[in-house]
């Protein structure tokens, strides 16, 4: 009798681990669907539309000036020249002050009446974004639960940045003889911060010098 129920006792046990084994790995599967569908992955851009703060005042001034790195004006040293501008938003009346000191730099000099020299600004766009992606779980606050759950992100980045777009016409005042006109010149400074794990986290930027904490 022994002999003949040892190999079933056997059998019992391997299939009584195969049930166990099969059902850890049954429940690690649905746990992990389970926070696979909390977790993911989440982009998003946007236009700020309040006031400038004081970050984005900075990324403006830069980006105006780092449009204006390529750019050039074949006119004579020393040449007096009238600003004129255009464009679609209020920022254009502090560029073209931006852009006025830059000229002042360049050996012209700017001047409101009998210039030599009509120079037209064009600025296609001026203007701040603001980008985040996350991958991680965001918060989650529910009626279903008594408590709510803080953002935890296995990586995040949260970046503000500003861009403009130029372009220069020139024209004799004396006569209004076309001079010249240059391409489109476009600029762009951003600051962002990332965080890795949790925790670590790290500013990344190309304002000079950088913003204050």
């Amino acid at each position: 009798m022994i002999s003949q129920s040892s190999p079933n006792l056997k059998t019992y046990h391997v299939q009584r681990e195969l049930f166990v084994t099969l059902t850890k790995i049954a429940v690690i599967f649905i746990y992990g669907l389970f926070i696979l569908s909390f977790m993911g992955c989440s982009a998003t851009r946007s236009v700020t539309e309040t006031k400038r703060t004081f970050l984005e005042q900075v990324l403006i001034t830069q980006s105006v000036k780092s449009s204006l790195n390529h750019a050039k004006i074949p006119l004579p040293d020393g040449a007096s020249v009238q600003v004129t501008t255009s464009g679609l938003t209020d920022d254009q009346y502090f560029a073209i002050k931006v852009f006025e000191a830059w000229l002042g730099q360049q050996g012209y000099k700017v001047i409101e009446d009998n210039a030599d020299y009509v120079i037209r600004v064009v600025w296609h766009g001026i203007g701040t974004g603001y980008n985040e992606f996350l991958f991680g779980f965001p918060p989650i606050s529910s009626t279903l639960i008594p408590f709510s759950t803080p953002e935890l992100s296995f990586y995040k980045m949260v970046e503000q940045d500003a861009r403009t777009r130029l372009s220069i016409s020139i024209i004799k005042k004396e006569d209004g003889q076309f001079v010249s006109a240059t391409p489109a010149y476009e600029g762009k400074a951003y600051y962002a911060v990332k965080t890795f794990l949790f925790g670590f986290t790290f500013e990344s930027t190309n304002l000079a010098p950088p913003p204050p904490e």
